[in-house]
């Protein structure tokens, strides 16, 4: 348990996007902070670091949130709104048991779990990605 309070601790610490801004972050920033824990996991995959697959599994399962454009997201997805955060929350799971099979080094295990993480990315990407981006570039 306190081996998972420091990851915790650090990752916090060491995430530009966490806890250093008086404003939330956009949701482009989000997503720049989410493509370089993903470049960080893919490495640590690739030499089965472990300690590197656990770390940024971590900080893509509790990436920060665009708390000031969510609400004028979801208005605008409606109905659809379930559906968005539904990928959220499947990326989230996926990579929070990745970071538990790398305390296990269970190399199948993470392939399958980033399998499914990198699925629900690029199926939200393509289902929201052009209307997100031009509500918010409105």
């Amino acid at each position: 348990m306190p081996s998972v309070i420091i990851l915790l601790m650090s990752i916090v610490f060491t995430n530009p996007l966490l806890g250093s801004e008086t404003e939330p972050p956009t949701l482009r920033e989000v997503m720049r902070g989410l493509e370089k824990s993903l470049k960080k996991l893919d490495h640590g995959i690739f030499f089965e670091d472990f300690k590197l697959i656990k770390k940024s599994a971590m900080e893509i399962a509790i990436h920060p949130k665009p708390l000031g454009e969510l609400p004028k997201i979801l208005k605008k997805l409606g109905k659809r709104a379930p559906s968005f955060k539904g990928f959220d929350l499947k990326v989230h799971n996926a990579a929070k048991e990745m970071a538990e099979l790398a305390s296990k080094k269970d190399m199948f295990g993470i392939l399958n779990k980033h399998s499914i993480m990198l699925k629900n990315c690029v199926g939200c990407h393509l289902q929201y990605r052009i209307e997100i981006a031009s509500l918010l570039n409105n």
